[in-house]
């Protein structure tokens, strides 16, 4: 089962490398990774830049908002699982092994997980 995985970008600099990480940790043969940047100008892509070894492909170009940045995304994308991982969002560990297991076992057309939301002020979590 092949994964594709896209981060569609807008001046997130802040945020970008630990999402980036968060994929690039448990990324294995089996997974794509695509980054969409919609002409980013606050450091963002030189961050995304900073990895382009790691990451399957790499586009910066303005674009009509974060959907047509995820639009252009799935058009490239390869796999037959597509995950969007926003870029101010992060995978936890195992992850995507998790969805790859899960994908091999079960014949699933969608699958979905648990959203954790931090309070990055506080120790505050919310699972949905």
């Amino acid at each position: 089962v092949r994964l594709s995985v896209i981060t569609p970008v807008l001046n997130a600099s802040a945020t970008l490398a630990r999402t980036i990480d968060s994929v690039l940790s448990q990324k294995s043969a089996g997974t794509e990774y695509i980054i969409i940047d919609g002409g980013s100008i606050d450091g963002s892509q030189a961050i995304a830049k900073s990895f382009e070894a790691d990451i399957d492909m790499l586009l910066s170009e303005p674009d009509e908002g974060i959907a047509d940045a995820m639009n252009k995304g799935i058009y490239h994308a390869q796999g037959d699982y597509i995950g969007i991982l926003n870029a101010d969002d992060y995978y936890c560990p195992r992850t995507l092994s998790i969805i790859s297991e899960t994908t091999s076992v079960h014949d699933a057309d969608v699958v979905y997980g648990d959203v954790e939301y931090l309070d990055p002020t506080s120790d505050l979590r919310m699972t949905r």
